[in-house]
């Protein structure tokens, strides 16, 4: 049920319902225009709250979009354990990476919203915002790494924990490079640059590849000097 601007929420499933309201508005606009050009008064339109109301289910607009983040984060956290689940495991690392390429490529919306989270999204935010976020984020991630440590038996314990973290600062960089302004894809067309135009999907899963290939030799030499 959608509240009308002029209506106030009064219980907490309506509260929630608007809360919810408010983010899907957030996400549709975040698609559509990016992030530095979406307000909040737009956002409150979209959601069909007053421009003033928004602001009792976020204070800043960098809550909004790391609450935002959060939910797609959930929503991907969750997708990837069904997947592992149904996997027959042990499995090798390029079918490990394959998983974790068709459970995420298709999320334009968490890829976007990563890429900002540490610049952008944490900076403008309560301490009691940003440790509720860190703590949500921490027991998606140790709900996942049992079942990717299962599925790579090689990691040590916390292994997947660490496999997460290396996806993460992996993603953060390879988004950074290959987000391009206009002018800068006009150079990397020139024969000369071409050494330094990257794709993100293949230099991400690249990296990844890379990064799994040396913790599965570095357990392999544990054993061999054990």
């Amino acid at each position: 049920m959608k509240l009308g601007a002029g209506k106030r929420a009064v219980s907490e499933e309506q509260k929630q319902a608007r809360r919810n309201s408010v983010l899907v508005a957030a996400g549709d606009l975040f698609l559509q225009a990016g992030y530095f050009e979406v307000s909040m008064s737009m956002i409150a339109k979209k959601a069909g709250i007053a421009k003033g109301t928004i602001y009792i289910y976020f204070q800043t607009k960098e809550e909004l979009f790391l609450s935002l983040l959060l939910s797609e984060l959930g929503e991907w956290f969750e997708n990837l354990r069904d997947e592992l689940r149904k996997a027959s495991v042990p499995l090798e690392n390029n079918e490990f990476v394959e998983i974790l390429r068709d459970t995420f490529l298709h999320r334009i919306r968490l890829q976007r919203l990563i890429s900002l989270m540490h610049l952008i999204l944490e900076k403008n935010v309560s301490y009691d915002e940003a440790f509720a976020f860190k703590r949500e984020l921490l027991a998606l991630m140790r709900s996942t790494s049992p079942l990717i440590e299962k599925a790579l038996p090689y990691l040590p314990e916390n292994g997947g924990n660490q496999v997460l973290i290396e996806f993460h600062s992996l993603l953060i960089g390879w988004s950074h490079i290959t987000e391009t302004s206009p002018i800068v894809e006009r150079v990397q067309q020139h024969p000369e640059i071409q050494g330094l135009k990257f794709e993100l999907e293949d230099a991400l899963f690249n990296s990844l590849s890379l990064v799994l290939d040396g913790m599965k030799y570095r357990s392999i030499r544990r054993e061999i000097t054990a």
